[in-house]
């Protein structure tokens, strides 16, 4: 949990080990004007190695458990019992509760005085869609209908809940009419994770031309606003919506489209990398699919997207579902899966061996014609894997067999300077530093051509140039390497920002390796 946290200065390389260090490191420094909640918290003591650690911090800290701790003060919270509390309650969504208070107070009864039952009766109400009589028939004609309970198993925290409060709700949940566009709303939001999503980002992956269809979902209190402006669906909302409105791929598909968009921007980072992984693996584990071709290409580009981040979970769960659905996979499908294996054994496994051995058969399961592009990238993979075993013949082959396939094809992509850098690090360790500087430096002409050289790949090529340069005593043309590197970091960040210092002390290390003056080499940069 701890770790799981989000901090403005986490890195996506960082294992749960470092990031918990790091966290709890600032938990530990927070003093008795904060209060700590942690919910859900049913275990025992001596199932939670680290309670100690938390009971330490000089914050305060409430948990809530239906477990039993002897050590410390312990509420009990039990359900509000008091009608006219219950009633006043009611009051804080439905205006005109004075004038119906005592039919407002049977419909209370009506749903047994569950609370979440109660705001959406009261919203129902404010919305004028029923008279207070009206919706007191209604809950008490469907107050116990077993069948409709039976269809889902509705718990929260573990513990059944009466099949009359999921009756009750599923009841509201009918009552009002949903247009097609908070239907979609509703079946999509179910695929987002329990901590929520900002609203305005998941109306833009939803394609909705307003906040509009969002703001009245809220309003009926469908949709909670949890925190600023992230919202989520209530547990047991969730479930009904699942078993009423049975979202899946083909009737998400305009959300899954977007999202398939954003992994498909392979060179870009995004800040919102955790929610969206959550939301494919929510995606991925929902049984319903009714659409194989595009989920199969869905989870492709999502797998690629993750390896960027290292999401070893969600890495492991594409897999397991496309070995699942082995059996309806093209050749370039499965060629993909072994490469997938790979790369999670590669990134999270014990054995490099195994990982070529993996990536050899997605080479030999591809058919290049059918896509060279995937062809480039599988034997570059290949390649890169021999050279980190140290390889460097069978590095050399696989790596320029990918070049070759990807010269056919001149559309600069983020695959074309992941390959450049890699055959140029090859040839640096191969002894051939000049064709290493060759390709770096046709790279770096290839971005500036089809986009900018005001970008980071193209600065960080030539700082890697400057550094070959030093390496083979060329010291001028290393100066002007960084030179023109550091022109573009100084305009990307500025020169007081974190990233462009950090460059430029490696600049310096790297200066102080080969014995030069430092001052003089430095000159106008």
């Amino acid at each position: 949990m701890i770790a799981d946290m989000d901090f403005a200065d986490d890195m996506p390389d960082e294992d749960n080990s470092v990031r918990f260090k790091k966290h709890n490191r600032f938990l530990r420094s927070l003093k008795e004007d904060t209060l700590v909640i942690i919910d859900n918290f049913n275990t025992s003591a001596s199932k939670e190695p680290l309670l100690d650690v938390v009971l330490k911090y000089n914050c305060k800290v409430i948990f809530t458990t239906r477990s039993k701790f002897e050590s410390a003060y312990t509420y009990k919270l039990k359900e509000i019992s008091d009608i006219n509390i219950l009633a006043d309650f009611a009051g804080k969504f439905y205006s005109d509760i004075e004038n119906n208070r005592d039919t407002v107070i049977k419909i209370i009864e009506a749903v047994h005085s569950h609370t979440l039952s109660v705001e959406l009766s009261a919203r129902l109400l404010q919305k004028g869609m029923l008279e207070p009589n009206e919706l007191l028939e209604r809950l008490s004609e469907n107050g116990a209908n077993p069948e409709t309970a039976d269809k889902i198993g509705v718990t929260k925290d573990g513990i059944n809940i009466k099949a009359t409060y999921y009756n009750h709700i599923h009841t509201l949940f009918e009552l009002y009419t949903l247009d097609d566009e908070m239907q979609a709303i509703m079946r999509c939001i179910t695929y987002v994770p329990s901590c929520g999503i900002r609203a305005k980002m998941f109306a833009k992956w939803l394609e909705l031309p307003d906040m509009n269809s969002i703001n009245d979902l809220m309003e009926t209190g469908f949709i909670q606003n949890i925190f600023a402006d992230k919202i989520s669906l209530a547990p047991m909302i969730n479930d009904i919506t699942i078993e009423d409105l049975k979202p899946s791929v083909s009737n998400c598909k305009t959300m899954l489209t977007s999202i398939q968009q954003i992994c498909l921007r392979h060179g870009e980072d995004i800040s919102y990398s955790k929610i969206l992984f959550e939301t494919i693996e929510k995606i991925t584990n929902r049984d319903k699919n009714d659409d194989t071709e595009f989920y199969i290409r869905f989870i492709e580009d999502a797998f690629s997207y993750m390896e960027k981040y290292k999401y070893e979970n969600g890495m492991r769960l594409i897999v397991s579902e496309m070995e699942r659905f082995k059996e309806e996979l093209q050749p370039n499908d499965i060629a993909l899966l072994y490469d997938f294996k790979s790369a999670v054994e590669a990134m999270f496994g014990t054995s490099l061996k195994k990982a070529i051995e993996l990536s050899k058969k997605a080479v030999t399961a591809c058919v290049p014609e059918d896509n060279f592009h995937l062809a480039a990238n599988l034997n570059m993979n290949l390649g890169y894997y021999y050279h980190m075993s140290g390889d460097l013949k069978n590095a050399k082959l696989f790596i320029e067999k990918g070049m070759k396939f990807m010269s056919e094809h001149n559309e600069l992509n983020n695959d074309i300077i992941i390959m450049l850098h890699n055959y140029s690090n090859l040839m640096s360790d191969c002894g051939e530093p000049l064709k290493a500087v060759r390709a770096m430096k046709k790279c770096a002409e290839m971005i500036k051509e089809n986009h900018t050289d005001m970008c980071s790949d193209y600065a960080d090529l030539y700082f890697d140039i400057g550094v070959i340069y030093l390496q083979i005593g060329e010291n001028r043309k290393a100066e002007d390497c960084f030179k023109e590197a550091f022109r573009v970091y100084k305009n990307i960040y500025g020169e007081e920002d974190s990233s462009y210092i950090e460059k430029h002390d490696e600049m310096i290390k790297y200066i102080r390796n080969t014995n030069l003056n430092q001052i003089q080499f430095l000159g106008g940069i």
